[in-house]
This record gives structure tokens, sequence and C-alpha cells, in this order.
């Protein structure tokens, strides 16, 4: 038997990702929202607009998710192998790449990219939608402090990732499996026994895990986007000094 450290296994390859992950994900939320707006059809509003429609934020977070595929990817492999075989990480790295080179890190790309995609424009768009519905009711009843409460930036910040996972999940459990799969059986060949699996046991099997997604979600993602308003805070705050 295993011991409690089992929850956790498969995520060596992706703690030196997860800081240049999320950067990247804001990063690219950030470059999509100049990328919409920049569509507008009166430019001389594009610096005025100060809210997004919901639309815009997805669309925004979709193109997010095109910088996070790239980074992610290799990292989600070995996961998925690690969880699967008792073998090291980087152990699994390098039978991975000697099986046929680079590319085999990106097994499963497409629906890694799928994920990110549109993993991302629910995240985004869920939470900044959320955020400026609050800050648009403060402004209709002229409230002068339009400070963000902590308190609803964790909530939004939590149902953002609550949102995307509830999503995403069968693209995930999808990507997985094909991750997982030998190197001798192909993306088709995976696909076929997945929807054999769902004609036998129902559209549930493209849910598994779900529960401990979302119960992982909501606390992680609530504290992703505290600690980046806060971060923007700060930041702002020293480029005025």
């Amino acid at each position: 038997l295993e011991g409690p450290l089992a929850v956790y296994k498969g995520v060596t390859p992706l703690i030196p990702s997860i800081a240049p992950y999320m950067s990247l994900a804001f990063v690219g939320f950030e470059h999509g929202k100049q990328v919409v707006q920049s569509n507008n059809n009166n430019q001389n509003q594009i610096d005025k607009q100060k809210y997004l429609s919901i639309n815009q934020l997805a669309i925004a977070g979709f193109i997010s998710g095109i910088y996070t595929t790239p980074l992610i990817g290799p990292a989600e492999r070995i996961k998925c192998l690690a969880q699967v075989e008792q073998k090291k990480s980087l152990q699994l790295a390098k039978e991975i790449y000697q099986a046929k080179g680079i590319k085999s890190f990106y097994k499963g790309g497409t629906f890694t990219a799928l994920r990110e995609c549109i993993g991302a424009a629910f995240y985004f768009g869920t939470y900044y939608y959320l955020k400026q519905n609050y800050l648009k009711n403060l402004e209709k009843e002229e409230k002068t402090n339009l400070n963000f409460p902590v308190f609803y930036n964790l909530l939004y910040g939590g149902l953002a990732g609550v949102s995307m996972w509830c999503i995403v999940v069968p693209f995930d459990v999808i990507k997985s499996r094909i991750q997982t799969a030998p190197e001798n059986v192909t993306t088709n060949e995976t696909l076929r026994i997945i929807r054999a699996d769902v004609n036998k046991n129902g559209a549930k099997v493209l849910y598994r895990g779900l529960s401990a997604a979302l119960i992982r979600s909501f606390p992680a993602n609530a504290a992703c986007f505290l600690g980046y308003e806060k971060a923007r805070v700060l930041f702002d705050y020293y480029m005025d000094v």
C-alpha cells in the first residue's frame, strides 16, 4: 500500500513549471485583452474601454491557453506517466525522449491545447466577469471606494477554478489516457478505446476525478487570484513612487 504522499505522485515535473505557467497565463490573457480591444470598431474608444463583455473576456482567456500549452504539455506527459509507472520523473523524461524525441513529450497535444484554451476562456471569463459586475455595481451606487474586497477576490477566484474544471475534465481525461498509452498505440486507437468505454459505461467515464479536481480547485485558484491582485497593487504602488 502507498502512503498519504501517493496523492502527490507525479507532481515533481509540475513544480518548476507552475510559476512560469501562471505567469504565461496572465501575460497571455493581457495580450488577449489587447487583441479583442483592437478589434473595437471605434478605435478612439479603445483606451477608454474600461470593461469588456463576457465574449471578449472568454476570447482573451482562450488566447491565454495558446501561451501555456507549449510549456505545460511536456510536464503533463511526465506527470501522467509517473502516476501509472513506478519510475522517477527524470527517468521517465529520458525514456520519453529516447522513444520518439521531443515530439513524444507533446503526445496528446491536441487535447492539452483544448483543455488549456477552453479552460482559460472559462477561467478568466468567470473571474473578470464577476469582478467587473461587482465594480460596476459600486459605480452605480456612486461609492467613492472602489477597492476590491479580499472576500470577493477569493470567492470569484475559487468559482473561476470550479467553472473551468467543470468544463475541461473530459478533455483532461482523454488527454491523460492518450499520454499514458503505450508508444506503439496511436492516438486514434486510444480514442476508439475511449469511445467504446463511453458506449459501455456512459459519459461518466469522462468525468473521473471531477470531485477531487473541484475540491482542490476552489482554494488553489482563490489563492492564485488573491496573490495576483495583491501583486498588481504592489507593482502599481512602486511604479508610482
